[in-house]
């Protein structure tokens, strides 16, 4: 496990990561500070090239993975040969659920496809082809280094960061997989940037939205995918 400590107070989750059972956590010397998430993506991408690994799982630490998740996630890269694989991270265990109308169209709770993570699924386990992931997901080392890496220029929030490298990677060598079966609840914790005022997270969106857009454009890829 590599922790990315971006939170606000150095080191402030430290003990519950310290309490997992666990061979060997790395953290982050002081003289590396982790300038947002984007920054700690790129970071833990060259640790784990280095260490040798052909696939990596990059998590957020609010996000409770159900008992097969990470390695229904890791075999699709590993064996499936997908690029990327993400999960269904639910924010309500009660909540509405994503599923497969009469015309054979994912119906969305909220009405927007590009959410579909944000919920669990009711029916048989899919998966479901994406040209992009949302959040938390395994990806093959070699081929996110490829397609360009994780975007650094991003600010603290990192508003888009993965959607920058996910659409990028999809474009490179073809579809990501969003699994149906593999859920984690999605606890949205305290801790990390929470602490920022509303102005300065307006203020890093912004400049995130804006930088995204213009990186699209750049590269020909649809910004709205």
């Amino acid at each position: 496990i590599i922790v990315v400590d971006n939170n606000d107070k150095r080191m402030v989750d430290l003990p519950s990561v310290q309490s997992m059972k666990v061979e060997h956590i790395w953290v982050p010397p002081s003289e590396i500070p982790v300038r947002g998430d984007a920054h700690g993506s790129q970071l833990a991408l060259g640790l784990v090239k280095a260490a040798g690994f052909h696939v990596c799982v990059k998590w957020d630490d609010d996000l409770e993975p159900d008992r097969e998740c990470l390695g229904r996630l890791v075999h699709l890269v590993f064996f499936g040969k997908a690029p990327a694989a993400g999960g269904m991270y639910y924010r309500a265990k009660a909540g509405p659920c994503c599923h497969y109308d009469g015309n054979g169209m994912i119906y969305v709770p909220d009405g927007n496809p590009r959410h579909l993570q944000f919920y669990q699924w009711n029916g048989e386990p899919r998966l479901i082809p994406r040209m992009h992931l949302y959040s938390s997901f395994a990806y093959d080392v070699a081929k996110v280094e490829q397609a360009g890496g994780f975007c650094i220029g991003y600010s603290r929030a990192s508003y888009r960061h993965e959607t920058d490298l996910t659409l990028r990677l999809s474009r490179k060598y073809g579809p990501l997989l969003v699994d149906t079966g593999a859920e984690a609840a999605h606890w949205l914790d305290t801790g990390g940037l929470r602490e920022m005022t509303e102005q300065e997270y307006r203020e890093c969106v912004h400049h995130d939205n804006a930088l995204f857009l213009r990186r699209m454009l750049e590269m020909k890829i649809n910004p709205e995918y």
